[in-house]
């Protein structure tokens, strides 16, 4: 009788009815490959939810605090699926109800309480639809700058290191894209090139590997490490951000995704 939201959403609030929360013996007995199968499909139920299965994902979080075996097998799994930067699934608002579980959770010690609530102030920064934290950089050619002294409809800061292979595909990549180079050239995008780290010499070894229409930047005392105001745990991370500096993508590492994005607002 349910129409196929209907019978999502029933599927979303049922999905572990059958898990009993009480028995502690769970985790150890588990096939861990079945569990993580388990989860992807209850994820994928949870991404065609109206608040994007915030709500969903909160109630059963709290089902799971009910002991530390239950607790440590599901945050496990949270961070797996929707913290580690290689998660196709990665969702910071969905990490976040595993992380307020943690933080307000008398069943881990203090650390790890003190640690979830850490992460949890930087995996609220710089998130989609919300301004991306400001910072100061300096050019290849010594000149200062900030991501807000950036004018154009939109940018793209592009964290990479020298020598990362990754970050070596990525930008060739974008700088084989026809939709990119055109958007630089006509000064409808900016590239900030920005390197994080320490290695003055190394960066600057590598300054004819960078476009020369793109802004070749380096954060000068590696702050952003150091500040915590964007999480740099992984190295290359790309955010889209629009002429207000609103983030249109996070972390992304796929040129397709901001291809897409960039194409749909033309």
């Amino acid at each position: 009788m349910m129409d196929p939201a209907g019978q999502r959403d029933f599927l979303c609030r049922h999905f572990w009815d059958n898990m009993d929360f009480s028995d502690t013996s769970i985790p150890e007995r588990i096939d861990s490959n079945a569990f993580r199968n388990l989860f992807l499909n209850y994820a994928a139920l949870l991404q065609e939810q109206p608040d994007g299965g915030v709500a969903q994902m909160t109630a059963l979080m709290e089902k799971a605090s009910q002991n530390a075996p239950m607790l440590a097998l599901f945050s496990g799994i949270g961070r797996l699926m929707f913290f580690d930067p290689n998660s196709p699934l990665r969702n910071d608002d969905l990490y976040l109800t595993v992380l307020d579980a943690i933080s307000s959770s008398q069943l881990v010690d203090d650390e790890s309480r003190e640690e979830a609530a850490w992460t949890a102030e930087l995996v609220s920064r710089n998130r989609p639809g919300t301004p991306a934290e400001d910072f100061s950089y300096l050019t290849i050619q010594n000149r200062p700058g900030s991501l807000y002294g950036i004018k154009a409809p939109y940018t793209l800061v592009f964290f990479s290191n020298p020598g990362c292979n990754m970050c070596r595909e990525i930008r060739e990549t974008m700088a084989a894209s026809s939709l990119i180079t055109d958007m630089v050239r006509s000064k409808k995008l900016a590239v900030l090139a920005l390197y994080p780290d320490e290695d003055i010499e190394l960066w600057q070894s590598y300054k004819d590997e960078i476009p020369s229409d793109w802004i070749n930047a380096r954060d000068p005392g590696s702050t952003l490490h150091a500040s915590g105001l964007y999480d740099l745990k992984a190295i290359p991370s790309l955010y889209l951000l629009d002429s207000d500096k609103t983030v249109l993508l996070k972390d992304c590492t796929d040129v397709r995704l901001i291809e897409a994005a960039l194409a749909k607002k033309e």
